[in-house]
């Protein structure tokens, strides 16, 4: 998606992503392509049951140096992702990991079963 601001352009985009569910140990892994990222770069973010993943790549500038690009494919720009995991998923049960461009999450598939909190009355 690109939208115009006076003479530049705003990119975004959807990181490309692998979802696995196992289910012999009933967890779930998503794998996320992020070529060229750090952790630094990268935000992972759960309100409620919403997954966002988010960041900003840069164009390499060493690689144009003078001349101009006839081909480019490899995305750039600001990019988000949103997922909905499971009710009653926690911070503390999502585990991830980045590592040669790639981003894993790993939670379970069924959380704990959330108990509600009893609340007394005055």
């Amino acid at each position: 998606m690109m939208s115009p601001v006076g003479n530049f352009r705003i990119r975004t985009y959807s990181p490309r992503m692998n979802m696995c569910e196992h289910t012999d140990s009933n967890m779930v892994t998503i794998t996320f392509e992020l070529p060229g990222l750090k952790r630094d770069d990268v935000a992972i973010d759960l309100l409620h049951n919403q997954l966002t993943i988010s960041g900003e790549s840069t164009i390499d500038q060493r690689s144009q140096g003078e001349g101009r690009y006839s081909c480019r494919e490899i995305p750039y720009g600001k990019f988000h992702r949103c997922l909905t995991v499971p009710l009653g998923t926690r911070p503390e049960d999502l585990k991830a990991r980045m590592e040669d461009g790639l981003l894993t999450l790993t939670y379970p598939k069924d959380p704990p079963d959330v108990k509600p909190h009893r609340i007394p009355i005055a």
